[in-house]
């Protein structure tokens, strides 16, 4: 899994760098499987921390329970979170609160505010799944067009799932052509 996700967060970067500017003033890299108390997690929190977390927007943060992948996106200037989900699930949504208050204590001092008070927003209407597609790839793809963009409209984009196997197509090509390197 480490090695998985020291992968997509190389083609990650890569993507976020040629992001349009103006949109996000800096993107922390918080790619992750983020399980409390998990010590391979805290690779990745070193990277969160006052300086960065002023310089952000948002935080992208993917969590994996079980085999299922959620995206939760911090609002930094907002006071707020977001939860994408593929498969809605009102269980999914449970495990979020959990997270967030052990990414909190794991982050000790990088935020101004407390972020377990922030509201937890569940965004309807997004890309969702019609069957057992990789939940991981309509992640990917809502990271995507949050940072390229901003507000979508997802009601265009709804249970398209050519879309999502093209996406996956492309990301195992860009995964593939990194591990050339």
């Amino acid at each position: 899994m480490e090695c998985l996700l020291q992968e997509f967060n190389k083609v990650f970067t890569k993507i976020s760098n040629n992001k349009p500017s103006g949109y996000i003033n800096g993107f922390v890299p918080l790619l992750i499987s983020y399980k409390a108390r998990d010590p391979l997690t805290k690779l990745f929190i070193k990277y969160i921390h006052y300086d960065a977390v002023k310089s952000c927007n948002i935080l992208l943060q993917p969590v994996i329970e079980g085999l299922h992948w959620t995206l939760l996106v911090g609002m930094l200037k907002e006071n707020k979170w977001k939860f994408y989900n593929s498969l809605p699930n009102p269980m999914h949504k449970s495990i979020h609160p959990k997270i967030i208050t052990a990414f909190y204590k794991d982050t000790k001092g990088a935020f101004d505010s407390d972020i377990t008070r922030w509201s937890l927003y569940l965004i309807k209407g997004v890309l969702t799944k019609i069957n057992n597609i990789d939940c991981r790839m309509f992640v990917c793809k809502y990271m995507e067009k949050i940072i390229f963009e901003g507000n979508t409209n997802w009601t265009e984009c709804k249970n398209r799932q050519e879309e999502i196997l093209k996406y996956m197509a492309e990301f195992a090509y860009a995964l593939f052509c990194s591990s050339l390197k």
